[in-house]
């Protein structure tokens, strides 16, 4: 899955997907010069949300 473009977060500050089960992702988000990377899978006991990823100045 392959997805680009503008993304609206909610009133707080999430952004809410949901994806198919038993897959390993690996998602970017990119704002004003700022940028995150994280990885995460949706196999079962696996964690439903990341909350830990920090955007960083783009070098």
């Amino acid at each position: 899955m392959n997805r680009a473009g503008t993304v609206r977060t909610g009133a707080d500050g999430f952004v809410e997907w949901w994806l198919p089960h038993n897959n390993t992702y690996v998602v970017t988000f990119a704002y004003q010069g700022l940028r995150g990377t994280d990885s995460f899978s949706t196999f079962p006991k696996d964690r439903t949300c990341i909350t830990t990823m920090q955007l960083k100045p783009v070098r």
